[in-house]
């Protein structure tokens, strides 16, 4: 059996797809795809196979278009933002530009491209006990989801993993969670806490299922549920490819919260913060939920 045959059966039992489905979605006969995926020996030209891997591309409502930009303070970095910005060409539209107010200008950049998501590099002093102005400010003006990476080395093959509360800024971080773990078919796991008998508290794992339904509406991707104890999140997430977490709702008063903050300052693994825009998304949180929160032991 071919290589090609080989990755093409993973990429159907991924992306849960049929013979008849990656047929109607390439324009390519089943027989001939029942056939290639068997073993056969085909010759596949290259307009074939490109609409094959179209095939596995995100779904139509998922798609979003990718605008990378590059914001220097002067024209004498100009230059190498155009270079920096250019490799990403063409799976991307790119633009670098200088500007006296990066954060106004990302904004305005977010508004006339209507974009959903505005993702940036973490400011200095993230965990610090205020929000960094240049992101206050592009939080505050933006009708867009706004995450900002705190980029670290990872684990390559770690899960896409979610510290769930039910808050409405997690809500906003399960949705960009969920269309990252289906584009790049990787594992998503939604961490809760567990129960406390002494407090009375049962575990989440019931509002954790409430979450998992509600991506499932948006992307077809599985959420298993992991819990912990509440100050023991750093490590619940030690193995994760990725942290995606939402932003404390009372981030104007407290900065990003005590929790993200250990995330930020502690966890292997790279974290992006995650602040709900006010434009309504597809798994906006109802507030009849009950929500969850954790806490950082000394």
């Amino acid at each position: 059996m071919s290589y090609l045959s080989v990755a093409l059966q993973r990429a159907a039992e991924t992306h849960r797809k049929t013979q008849t489905d990656i047929a109607n979605l390439s324009g390519v006969s089943r027989s001939f795809i029942s056939r290639l995926m068997s073993g056969d020996a085909l010759e596949l030209s290259d307009k074939n196979f490109t609409a094959i891997l179209k095939a596995f591309a995100v779904t139509p409502q998922t798609q979003a278009e990718l605008v990378v930009a590059r914001v220097v303070a002067d024209e004498h970095g100009l230059d190498a933002a155009v270079a920096a910005v250019a490799p990403h060409r063409p799976l991307a539209r790119t633009a670098a530009f200088t500007s006296g107010d990066a954060p106004a200008d990302l904004v305005r950049l977010a508004t006339a491209n209507d974009s959903d998501v505005v993702l940036v590099d973490a400011p200095p002093g993230l965990d610090g006990r205020t929000v960094p102005e240049s992101l206050a400010a592009v939080v505050s003006g933006c009708s867009a989801h706004v995450a900002a990476l705190v980029d670290r080395p990872g684990t390559a093959d770690g899960a896409i993993v979610v510290p769930f509360g039910g808050g409405e800024h997690d809500w906003a971080a399960l949705e960009l969670a969920g269309l990252l773990a289906f584009a790049h078919a990787e594992p998503l796991r939604l961490l809760g806490t567990r129960a406390d008998a002494r407090g009375g508290r049962r575990d989440a794992s019931r509002l954790l299922a409430d979450a998992a339904l509600a991506v499932q509406r948006l992307v077809d991707v599985d959420a298993s549920p992991l819990l912990a104890d509440p100050d023991r999140l750093v490590e619940a997430v030690e193995g994760a490819g990725l942290v995606v977490v939402g932003i404390s709702p009372r981030w104007r008063h407290e900065g990003i919260g005590e929790s993200r903050r250990a995330l930020v300052r502690r966890a292997r693994p790279p974290v992006i913060l995650v602040h709900r825009g006010p434009r309504p998304g597809p798994l906006a949180p109802r507030a009849s939920r009950t929500r969850f929160t954790w806490t950082i032991g000394s």
